[in-house]
């Protein structure tokens, strides 16, 4: 998605979390690559009816926010990280259309996904989720920042760095 202004001139990373009213702590965007950075629409399949369960039917596709970008310092993005979790929630809920007393957790949870440490927090399940991830490719002396709205998108994005 190329998020532009008005004259077709696409914004910087921090223009666009200003136009998306995203105020994260500093540090964040200082550790992410202004040049190196992408935001997303994933469609998702998967999805949880109220009760849990693994929806089957063939409902339509739900499209979510992905951001990819590039990390300068993962040790200084991960304190940033740290402490943008107390007010995530509140600052992802309407750009994620997640309702933070859904949280099924006080904080956020901790997963491993190909090798890599994802943060997590569900609104009730994971299809509605705020999941973050840093991802070093080792073979390309370099990691990667996402930050999305999903288990299944989050995993996706994974995939995409990994099969590069």
């Amino acid at each position: 998605i190329d998020i532009v202004n008005e004259d077709s001139e696409e914004y910087s990373l921090e223009q666009t979390f200003q136009r998306l009213q995203l105020l994260p702590p500093n540090g964040f965007l200082e550790n992410l690559d202004s040049k190196e950075w992408k935001i997303l629409a994933y469609r998702q399949s998967e999805r949880f009816t109220d009760s849990g369960m693994l929806d089957l039917s063939e409902s339509e596709l739900i499209e979510k926010f992905v951001l990819i970008a590039k990390i300068n310092n993962p040790s200084s993005l991960r304190s940033a990280l740290n402490t943008w979790e107390t007010t995530m929630t509140d600052d992802l809920k309407g750009l994620f259309g997640i309702d933070p007393k859904k949280a099924t957790s006080q904080t956020f949870l901790d997963n491993i996904y190909l090798g890599h440490s994802v943060r997590y927090r569900n609104f009730p399940y994971a299809d509605m989720s705020i999941d973050y991830a840093i991802v070093s490719l080792s073979r390309f002396n370099t990691d990667y920042f996402i930050l999305t709205s999903s288990r299944e998108s989050v995993y996706s994005a994974v995939d995409l760095l990994e099969n590069q």
